[in-house]
């Protein structure tokens, strides 16, 4: 799964929210003051707005390089 390979940790699953925290959090907490919450949309993939959360944060962290503004690519 794309968010254990960024480093998020699954912290725990309440119902069908898989609540992932990433060691480098305490940087995140101020702008990212949830933790990622992941959940299965109908489709049996995330859904797009909890992809889109947990690569910001993984950019916030250093983790990947930020997205390039340039959306002409």
């Amino acid at each position: 799964m794309l968010a254990t390979e960024l480093g998020f940790q699954l912290a725990r699953i309440s119902g069908s929210h898989h609540i992932y925290t990433h060691p480098l959090g305490t940087s995140l907490r101020e702008r990212f003051p949830r933790p990622l919450n992941l959940q299965e949309g109908a489709n049996g993939k995330a859904k797009a707005y909890q992809v889109r959360s947990m690569l910001e944060m993984a950019e916030a962290v250093g983790v990947i390089p930020p997205a390039s503004e340039d959306k002409s690519l």
